[in-house]
């Protein structure tokens, strides 16, 4: 994953503002919108379906971020929250907030969030991925039997029946497919996935 999608649930439109400029600094990160109460981020938020949602705490002056995220039973989206105070710093964790960002905002404290975000994004999907392949790869059935390949991007799934010939130099290994693409694998310790499929 190359871009995250990013919402910014804040009252006060000055600072959602700026944190959308500081936002726009992250080459990776494609801004999706604003809101300004809990009603119209819950809108947003189902509607964007955004990687990352920054969220203020304190959303006028009877509602806070908190009462937002209660109403996702199963959120997909990480969590920063942003605040003046950080007498709510624990809360925000039992959240299961990735980060806690303090006003004014420093850009480097963003851009470690972002990272941390785009690190657990990255995870996940990685780990849904390596699911499906062992969905596939434990299905009886007639298909062409094949070979999982990991490069530095993601893992792929390749026919047997397709490989023409693997050439080795240093310290990489080039996969040769029929269609005239390649693989290009760096050589490492078996993976996770591989010691998964030895067992089945």
């Amino acid at each position: 994953m190359t871009e995250i999608s990013a919402v910014i649930i804040e009252d006060e439109i000055p600072v959602a503002k700026s944190l959308e400029t500081l936002l726009s600094f992250n080459e990776n990160i494609a801004f999706k919108g604003m809101a300004h109460d809990i009603d119209s981020g819950e809108e947003l938020i189902r509607n964007v379906n955004p990687n990352i949602v920054f969220c203020d705490i304190q959303l006028g002056k009877n509602a806070t971020g908190f009462d937002l995220i209660e109403r996702f039973e199963n959120p997909k989206f990480k969590l920063v929250f942003v605040t003046a105070y950080n007498e709510y710093a624990i809360k925000a964790f039992k959240y299961n907030a990735i980060d806690y960002l303090l006003k004014p905002i420093d850009q480097e404290e963003l851009e470690v969030s972002i990272e941390r975000a785009k690190k657990q994004i990255q995870e996940n999907d990685a780990e849904n991925q390596l699911k499906s392949l062992m969905e596939m790869m434990t299905q009886k059935n007639d298909q062409p039997k094949k070979l999982l390949f990991k490069t530095s991007e993601q893992i792929r799934a390749v026919d047997l029946q397709d490989i023409i010939r693997l050439e080795s130099e240093s310290n990489y290994t080039s996969v040769y497919l029929k269609d005239g693409t390649n693989i290009p694998l760096a050589k490492r310790k078996k993976n996770q996935l591989f010691d998964l499929l030895e067992k089945l």
